[in-house]
């Protein structure tokens, strides 16, 4: 495998770069060479600080390796509000379509298509001040496709797993009818594809593809009553809306300007922002995901109580964090976080409320009415979980039962040889197996010559 990085010069803009990266892919990236392909990729993104071109345009195979090692430059790009534009074959396009991310990644045919694309975006950069203090729509749009990017990167190896399951589980023709019977379930019990497959990944396998329910003696719970869940929207509620209604809740209850509330994702307790109210964009941004650290919401999570910041900008477990300064410039200086805890202790979510004025303690009653609002929402959250979610698993268990393709033969047995089911011979002479002729030959094999 060969590789080679040049700078393109384009036609000088006012107020535009002139230069685009680019780094020339030559060879196959399979097993051996895939550690160096990762290498040359990573050393070449860090020794630019704009976006990112690779032309893979003459790579004839990739393997898995090597696309992971594009998804994860593409989301470390993000991360700084760059982008990655590969430029492909067929070969190489035929792969990433097989791995379903050739719509996470920005593909191209050729570079010049993919060039005039980056000068595009970086002419519409300049084009677009800020006026008024306001942020301008090209930031916003940009903003907004990297948050997707991002979710996407995030959720695509769970999607991949679970439809793998599915299909091996249920013997399912395709990868297409595995993703079109999550997509039903999802859609007929209101539960995000996610989280469904989440849930799929993360529950006991059924005692038997071929029983009839997958949970056996369960009983179904009817919804906890809550100050969060009127009446009149019971039975549209989702934990999204739940969410939402926390949220105007404690700040109704705490008198916060603003305030944010996130979902804790199962398995990697990461913090993924759900609703957010009062916050600045960059703000909103940095909180999107939070993994750990010692951002009072993380906090709460690891610690499974609430976290009190009375003053943001001296808190020292905050200081050189990129949070704190954003925080300060929004007008937030005091926080509070809030663990959402199930009767059981899981923790489910964390609601976080920001105040103006550093110093800022929360009463002893708004203190209890904010405790006792997060526990309704966990017992919510904890029965829709236990119910909705597992109904959600049973229909998908049963539509996936119908879709099933028959099981093998198993093995004729003669005495004491097994052989394997008989095949049937085909008959050649059928109009639809004939030989090839002379005239019309099954395939063409073209020596290798010493130049194309």
């Amino acid at each position: 495998m060969a590789f080679a990085s040049r700078v393109l010069r384009v036609a000088p803009e006012p107020a535009v770069r002139s230069s685009v990266a680019v780094l020339v892919v030559i060879g196959e990236i399979d097993a051996v060479t895939v550690d160096s392909f990762r290498h040359e990729l990573i050393s070449f993104v860090d020794a630019h600080d704009d976006d990112v071109i690779v032309d893979m345009s003459d790579v004839r195979l990739i393997v898995a390796a090597g696309v992971r090692a594009l998804l994860r430059t593409a989301d470390h790009l993000s991360g700084s509000g760059r982008r990655l534009r590969l430029v492909c074959g067929p070969e190489v396009q035929r792969t990433l379509h097989a791995a379903r991310v050739a719509d996470v990644l920005e593909v191209f045919e050729r570079r010049s298509a993919a060039v005039g694309a980056q000068h595009a975006a970086l002419h519409r950069a300049a084009a677009s001040p800020v006026l008024d203090g306001q942020q301008p729509e090209e930031v916003d749009r940009l903003r907004r496709e990297v948050a997707d990017l991002r979710a996407k990167l995030r959720t695509r190896p769970l999607m991949a797993h679970a439809l793998g399951i599915l299909r091996e589980r249920y013997r399912l023709a395709d990868e297409e009818t595995a993703r079109r019977l999550l997509g039903e379930s999802s859609q007929r019990f209101n539960v995000k594809m996610r989280v469904l497959a989440d849930a799929l990944v993360n529950a006991p396998r059924p005692t038997s593809v071929d029983a009839a329910l997958w949970f056996p003696g369960r009983t179904r719970l009817p919804a906890p009553r809550s100050v969060l869940t009127p009446v009149d929207r019971g039975r549209g509620l989702t934990p999204r809306t739940l969410l939402a209604s926390l949220l105007d809740a404690a700040l109704s209850c705490t008198g916060a300007t603003a305030g944010c509330v996130h979902h804790v994702e199962h398995g990697t307790e990461e913090l993924r922002l759900e609703r957010h109210q009062g916050l600045t964009a960059e703000l909103v941004e940095v909180l999107a995901h939070v993994l750990g650290g010692e951002v009072p919401c993380a906090v709460a999570l690891r610690d499974r109580s609430s976290v009190v910041v009375p003053d943001v900008a001296a808190h020292p477990a905050l200081a050189g964090h990129p949070v704190q300064g954003l925080m300060v410039r929004a007008g937030v200086r005091a926080v509070r976080s809030t663990p959402v805890l199930t009767p059981s202790g899981q923790c489910l979510a964390v609601v976080s409320t920001c105040h103006p004025r550093a110093g800022h303690v929360p009463t002893a009653d708004e203190l209890a009415r904010l405790e006792a609002l997060a526990a309704e929402a966990g017992r919510w959250l904890q029965w829709h979980q236990r119910t909705t979610v597992l109904d959600a698993l049973e229909h998908l268990h049963q539509r996936a039962r119908e879709q099933a393709e028959p099981a093998a033969p198993p093995p004729r047995r003669v005495g004491s040889t097994v052989h394997p089911p008989r095949q049937r011979r085909p008959d050649h002479s059928s109009a639809h197996h004939r030989l090839p002729t002379p005239e019309a030959p099954a395939s063409t094999i073209r020596p290798a010559s010493g130049g194309r």
